[in-house]
């Protein structure tokens, strides 16, 4: 129980000093500000979109945090609300 009230009071510390690396851990991942982001790939006329990383909308001021596993050689990226189960698994 200590060693969590230590790290609880470390993140305390950080925030006072203005350490933004413990704010990462204060995001609010609900899924209200959970977004999917996809890579655009033209081929043949046809668009493919490719999964390739979640992003987060801020409360504070509405920006948003990209967290990617790949990086899109056509530079487009498409940063969307993700789909409801029901509707994917229709598809």
């Amino acid at each position: 129980m200590a060693d969590r009230n230590d790290r609880r009071s470390e993140r305390e510390e950080a925030r006072e000093r203005g350490d933004r690396r413990d704010d990462r851990q204060d995001r609010d991942a609900s899924a209200e500000n959970r977004k999917v982001v996809y890579a655009l790939t033209e081929r043949d006329e046809r668009t493919f979109w490719t999964r390739i990383g979640v992003a987060f909308v801020s409360k504070k001021d509405n920006s948003i945090t990209a967290i990617l596993d790949a990086f899109p050689v056509s530079g487009k990226l498409q940063i969307r609300d993700p789909e409801p189960r029901e509707e994917r698994d229709e598809r």
